[in-house]
């Protein structure tokens, strides 16, 4: 068959990829209503936790009050999602662990200072308080468990290409199959190598040369990561300009570096990497230390009763010792 023959065909097959594909758009509102379910049962087991407390701290706590906060924290849900947290494809889960305690402590912050300086008599600080210690981890679950039934029920994640068959493709792939909760699923790879056409990379199908990527339908495939090793920025500007894709994730051969702490920097018009190392400062350092006593020593104390009762449950069924030793 000659190269033209070949050349037609795989645009033929890159064409009709997209047809059996199909991102199911619908996603972000899932998560951003399971987000409005998860703020509101924090300030639930909120004001449940300042009615226990009533005995210690006695308060009255009217229907108004309660209101009132449960219509204040869905400003957390708008918060995220101008953050781009719905429905968060390639956010990795420290970072979006990191944007959702920020976002819930400036909130929670934000009203309680407001409800002290003002007095506001519908506001209650106790009830702000514990929805707010409530929100830095009930959320979190509830979103990482939405987006499993999301990937069990194969409605998580948008079709991606991947530019380049070689071995950052390779990683590429492979670790989006390993990770679906990135939310980035391989449907094709391009390379303008005719040699790789016709291969599979983890069971993904070199289609064809970088221009069909383009002959696409960016209405089903929105995403394209370019792994092609650039020598300079010229050669990649230039691939670039060619690629409509609404999302182009560039991939540069940097593996091995940290990527929480990066943020990217533009030197009129050349690109650098901020890689901060803020552990570095000992202000931060301290910092840490508090914030680990301050949340280590409240969960031990919590946690005291299970692990006395566990003991005492060893004991009885296993018998002396009730710690386990190599």
């Amino acid at each position: 068959m000659s190269f033209d023959l070949v050349l037609a065909k795989r645009s033929i097959e890159s064409r009709n990829l997209a047809r059996d594909i199909r991102e199911w758009r619908p996603a972000w509102l899932v998560v951003l209503l399971a987000d409005v379910f998860a703020v509101e049962l924090c300030v639930f087991l909120g004001y449940l936790t300042r009615l226990a407390l009533g005995p210690i701290w006695p308060i009255t706590i009217n229907t108004a009050q309660f209101g009132s906060i449960a219509v204040g924290v869905l400003a957390l849900p708008v918060a995220l999602h101008f953050m781009g947290m719905y429905p968060g494809y390639g956010i990795n889960p420290i970072l979006r662990l990191r944007q959702r305690i920020m976002a819930s402590f400036v909130l929670f912050g934000l009203l309680i200072a407001w409800n002290y300086l003002e007095r506001i008599d519908h506001l209650s600080r106790g009830i702000l308080i514990t929805s707010m210690f409530y929100a830095f981890v009930i959320p979190f679950i509830i979103e990482a468990i939405t987006r499993k039934v999301l990937i069990r029920l194969k409605l998580w994640g948008q079709p991606t290409a991947i530019l380049g068959a070689n071995d950052t493709a390779a990683g590429i792939v492979s670790l989006m199959q390993r990770r679906p909760e990135l939310g980035h699923i391989p449907v094709a790879v391009f390379d303008d190598d005719s040699a790789k056409w016709g291969q599979t990379i983890h069971g993904v199908e070199v289609l064809g040369p970088l221009a069909h990527a383009s002959a696409l339908d960016h209405t089903r495939i929105r995403t394209a990561i370019l792994a092609i090793p650039m020598e300079d920025g010229q050669s990649a500007a230039s691939i670039l300009d060619k690629l409509r894709f609404e999302n182009i994730i560039l991939v540069p051969r940097l593996f091995g570096i940290q990527s929480l702490w990066v943020s990217p920097i533009d030197f009129d018009g050349m690109v650098g990497l901020q890689v901060k190392n803020n552990l570095s400062l000992r202000h931060n350092i301290v910092v840490k230390r508090v914030l680990d006593y301050a949340i280590a020593v409240p969960a031990a104390l919590l946690s005291l009763p299970v692990l006395v009762i566990a003991a005492l449950w060893i004991l009885i069924v296993d018998g002396w010792p009730i710690f386990f030793t190599q």
